[in-house]
């Protein structure tokens, strides 16, 4: 079996290990999820405990199945198929995963001479995998807020909104204190921590003075001496285990304050005793878990749907490695976990124990995201649009929980979700497509509506319309307008529809509609269609039998060698769909309506010189007439893959910083080059403006102004 050791300082590798037995009295666990604590990189930095041990086996935070119990010991506490989670402590062959015989980044272990109730302890089969490996954190977490001795009605302030911090709020609420801050520098993390129980949340990085706001929060406390105003806190804990927060608590702690230290300080801290012999605060220390290991087992079954917020990644066992440098670097928001799917249904769970690099400062609204419901991806697959749409591999996955969970890593407040090419009308225009087509754009509508609800503060939506079916789209329009709530944010709409070119007259009573309700619409292109159209193909008509590879091979040339449409026709097919938009007079015809062009404007910029200077004189197309069009009615994405000191300053020749937003285009571009994207972009944006108002401006500011 496979087994994630420190084989020696700095480096971890897979292990091939027999796969463990069962004895007499022993216990046979399969591991299904391990947490990622920071002790693991320190473990590997080290090479292994005690140092330069170089076999060290890893992983303490598990959940696993019981697969085999010893005949001496069957019929007592725990059976075959039992969920059950883990004293690390109580291992025969040493401390589980921390210096041990055995860690929980394997596929399989074993309890030797199995003690009921001491090394394991059952948990109900609906809490998720995931959650249940939650027990050891929590415990730590437990621990701490009981060597504070909290009092009904206490006074708390949290420095550190990371796992164990998180778990502290809970078990401070179990103890009834009657104020809970909590201070961090992550804004993502304390939403967090507001939803699990904390009165407050402070980000330290936009407060000038914590003692006042602290003040203003849980009021004065009595002065003494000379300490000056102190706020009336009665417990301090420090979860964060940066080295400022010991002299910053101790600099602003009222007298006799209990102040307790669960974070690890990696390095050498200095303390002020002038400070601490002045307060005489009550300073406590923790470490593990002495008696709570099982005592928070029973909170995290009953409320284990708050617990799971605590969870920011779970990934497949065969990527550990990678999970630990994603745990080492800090960029996980909360906690990570290891997904055992791969060589075994094991997971990891990287729990979040790092500090987010992000910071507030690079905060984005995504306004270029897709959602591919599993209703939609089959519907996909049925009309033949496989391996994937418009000669795509594949049809990505995507669920909201990845999606929120990418939201985090990339520091994305709010996503604004669409369908993406080839829409909701999937098949070459006939009777029968087009009542496929209505029925699947209120599905999707209808389900994006409810992920909305469901998630008001993270995503929006493009409402879907059945075009090239003109009557169809205005009864959605109704419909998603009037009858949904929340109602959609706009229209998402396909560069062409079967040959009709979002300048066809047809789309008058559409445009008539949308522009009444001042909708913004998101263009997003398809695959391009230059031989074969509507006119061909009717909506009423009968069924054509042409297949999307057909349609591909049709509509595109030398498909077979250009491949994905998406490389190349899409970002002209922008082009091409905009210019029949202002040949129309569409933006004119219809102020009110907003327009967001994707990918920079695709093959637009690059060729608008030529739209303005080859257009024949009765169109009246002049570059003050275009700039005054784009300034009232047009926004530019900046979804890839060209880099933003290429696609702003081509953009900025036409069109303010104003009217630049941000899109990550998740998930067909797969999640780990979006998160990467999203790096690049916050750094580059950075060095196109040198001003961080504008930048500010790209990453959210602007598509407020559109969204409200």
């Amino acid at each position: 079996m496979k087994s994630l050791r420190v084989t020696g300082p700095g480096e971890i590798s897979w292990v091939d290990i027999p796969q463990p037995k069962a004895g007499p009295n022993d216990v046979l666990l399969k591991m299904k999820a391990c947490g990622i604590c920071g002790s693991d990189s320190l473990y590997e930095e080290m090479g292994g405990v005690p140092p330069r041990r170089n076999c060290h086996p890893l992983g303490h935070e598990p959940a696993a199945e019981v697969v085999a119990v010893g005949k001496d010991i069957a019929g007592r506490d725990v059976d075959v198929g039992d969920h059950v989670v883990i004293d690390t402590f109580a291992f025969a062959d040493g401390m589980f995963g921390s210096g041990g015989a055995q860690g929980g980044f394997s596929e399989y272990v074993v309890v030797r001479d199995y003690e009921p109730r001491k090394q394991l302890r059952k948990i109900p089969s609906h809490v998720p995998w995931h959650v249940a490996a939650l027990n050891e954190p929590m415990a730590v977490a437990l621990h701490a807020v009981n060597r504070t001795d909290p009092k009904p009605g206490s006074k708390v302030v949290i420095f550190g909104a990371g796992p164990i911090g998180l778990g502290c709020i809970m078990a401070y609420r179990r103890r009834d204190v009657g104020h809970i801050v909590v201070v961090d520098v992550v804004d993502a993390k304390l939403e967090t921590a507001m939803k699990l129980g904390a009165d407050a949340a402070v980000n330290s990085l936009n407060v000038e003075d914590l003692a006042a706001k602290l003040i203003e929060l849980q009021g004065e406390a009595t002065t003494f001496w000379n300490l000056g105003k102190r706020p009336a806190t009665d417990i301090f804990m420090d979860a964060a285990g940066a080295p400022p927060i010991p002299n910053q608590i101790l600099g602003m702690a009222k007298r006799a304050a209990t102040f307790g230290i669960v974070g690890v300080q990696k390095k050498p801290t200095e303390l002020h005793l002038g400070q601490i012999i002045i307060a005489e605060p009550n300073i406590v220390f923790c470490m593990g878990y002495p008696t709570e290991i099982f005592e928070v087992t029973d909170d995290l079954a009953e409320n284990w749907e708050k617990y799971a917020e605590i969870v920011s990644d779970q990934i497949p066992f065969s990527q550990a490695k990678e999970a630990l440098e994603l745990a080492k670097s800090g960029k996980a928001n909360k906690k990570s976990l290891l997904n055992m799917r791969t060589f075994s249904p094991f997971s990891v769970l990287l729990l979040a124990a790092g500090a987010v690099l992000a910071t507030n400062q690079t905060t984005k609204i995504d306004t270029h995201a897709h959602y591919v419901p599993d209703f939609y991806a089959q519907a996909l697959r049925d009309a033949g649009h496989v391996p994937g749409p418009d000669g795509m591999p594949g049809i990505p996955d995507w669920d909201p929980e990845t999606h929120l969970q990418f939201m985090q890593r990339a520091n994305i407040a709010k996503s604004y979700l669409s369908i993406s090419s080839p829409g909701v009308y999937l098949s070459v225009p006939s009777k029968v497509a087009t009542e496929n087509a209505t029925k699947l754009a209120r599905r999707v509508n209808e389900y994006a509506s409810q992920l909305k609800a469901k998630y008001p503060k993270k995503f929006g939506f493009f409402a879907s319309l059945p075009l090239p079916d003109v009557q169809g789209s205005l009864k959605e329009i109704e419909y998603a307008f009037t009858k949904l709530d929340p109602k959609p944010d706009g229209i998402v709409l396909m560069s062409n529809f079967y040959g009709m070119y979002l300048g066809d007259p047809d789309l008058d009573p559409v445009y008539k509609a949308l522009n009444a309700l001042n909708v913004t619409i998101f263009e997003h292109p398809t695959t391009p269609c230059t031989e074969a159209n509507h006119l061909k193909y009717h909506i009423n008509g009968t069924d054509s039998k042409v297949t999307p590879k057909e349609w591909q091979a049709l509509n595109r040339p030398a498909s077979g060698r250009l491949q994905r449409a998406p490389n190349l026709d899409f970002p002209f097919d922008t082009a091409r769909t905009f210019q029949d938009l202002f040949y129309s007079r569409v933006p004119t015809r219809f102020p009110n309506i907003k327009w967001i062009i994707p990918h920079a404007g695709g093959g637009l910029i690059p060729t608008i010189d030529r739209l303005i200077n080859y257009s024949p004189p009765e169109d009246n197309v002049t570059e003050a007439g275009v700039k005054e069009t784009l300034a009232r009615s047009f926004y530019f994405d900046l979804t890839g893959p060209w880099p933003v000191t290429w696609a702003i300053p081509a953009l900025m020749r036409w069109v303010s910083y104003e009217k630049l937003v941000w899109g990550s285009d998740t998930p067909f571009t797969p999640w780990a080059t979006a998160l990467a994207g999203a790096a690049q972009f916050d750094k580059q944006i950075d060095e196109v403006f040198n001003d961080p108002k504008k930048a500010k401006a790209v990453r959210r500011g602007n598509a407020k102004k559109i969204f409200g």
